[in-house]
């Protein structure tokens, strides 16, 4: 596989990762909800019972957030931003009122990102940079520059279209879409941030030394039992493994600081998972270890097989040749 074909799968795997996740379908619903519950009943009704409708709505899903042990800041400002829409729709007394400050923003992020572009601090990589493990003076970098800068430029064009659109419809009176292009943005920023840590972790410098941690699980033999033959409820019990390993790669190491990235391999035996992952330092590592996500994360792989674990600082990387 060339180079550029190992981007796009690499970029293709972020974007699923993204998704595959049954929370970032649940956030986008929950934040379009209030917006066209607001419209359904202002078509069939009025602005005073929209505005209640929505509030109700935007309330519901506070306590949907709050029982599925969502943070409760992220949950409390999707409430203040369905407030806030509501009391400018109430004070201008238009449907259309409730999407004039969804509609101001996409102009206040063009204004950040260009003064960050202008500054050579894109904005993406005050962001996204310490996720991806990247050093302090991530500007002095080159290629690191260069993806951020892509990657706000992209931020840029983007709200350029979605502000465009908005203010269009805006005159329009079109609630229906400016519901819709509320939150259609939400999606493409997680995608394009997806795939920016991608880049961005292929851009890092070489650090002095890596530490790479490799992690050998094998099936625990106090396995709940089923009516498999042995060979089948291994197979079962390893996918589990894999799919519980792979949402924790997800979820715990790829937010850290300093994680450069890992491998997931299942054997054909069916009783082993093998994990390689890579650190930009012991600190890193030391510090993802003593997170409760991480030690809930490993008392819970190991109900389900043993482990061991080989840490090493030296590593060579042979590549394949033309015809491999």
């Amino acid at each position: 596989m060339n180079k550029i074909a190992e981007r796009q799968a690499s970029s293709w795997t972020a974007i699923r990762a993204t998704w595959s996740e049954p929370a970032r379908w649940f956030g986008l619903l929950a934040a379009l909800a209030p917006g066209v519950v607001f419209v359904i009943v202002n078509a069939g009704w009025s602005l005073g019972p929209a505005i209640a409708t929505a509030a109700i709505t935007a309330v519901i899903v506070l306590v949907i957030r709050l029982a599925r042990r969502e943070s409760l800041r992220s949950a409390l400002i999707g409430v203040l931003v369905v407030a806030a829409c509501a009391a400018v729709a109430g004070v201008t007394g238009e449907a259309r009122g409730f999407f004039l400050l969804p509609a101001l923003v996409p102009f206040a992020v063009i204004t950040v990102c260009l003064t960050t572009v202008v500054a050579r601090r894109p904005l993406t990589g005050l962001l996204l940079n310490r996720v991806s493990g990247g050093p302090p003076d991530w500007p002095a970098h080159p290629r690191l520059l260069r993806v951020h800068m892509i990657a706000t430029g992209v931020a840029i064009g983007v709200n350029v279209v979605n502000g465009a659109l908005q203010a269009v419809f805006y005159s329009r009176d079109d609630t229906a879409v400016l519901a819709v292009a509320h939150v259609a943005t939400g999606p493409i920023f997680a995608t394009l941030a997806a795939v920016t840590l991608v880049a961005a972790r292929r851009a890092l410098p070489a650090p002095a030394h890596q530490v790479l941690v490799t992690s050998i699980f094998t099936l625990s033999t106090a396995l709940p039992t089923a009516p498999l033959t042995d060979r089948e409820h291994e197979a079962t019990g390893q996918q589990q493994l894999y799919d519980l390993l792979g949402t924790h790669a997800r979820t715990v190491l790829e937010p850290s600081r300093g994680f450069l990235g890992s491998d997931l391999v299942s054997s054909d035996d069916g009783r082993h998972v093998v994990h390689h992952a890579r650190w930009a330092s012991d600190q890193d590592l030391q510090r993802m270890l003593a997170s409760p996500a991480a030690r809930s994360g490993m008392t819970t792989t190991r109900t389900l097989a043993t482990v061991q674990v080989i840490r090493s600082h030296t590593h060579r990387q042979f590549a394949g040749g033309p015809n491999t």
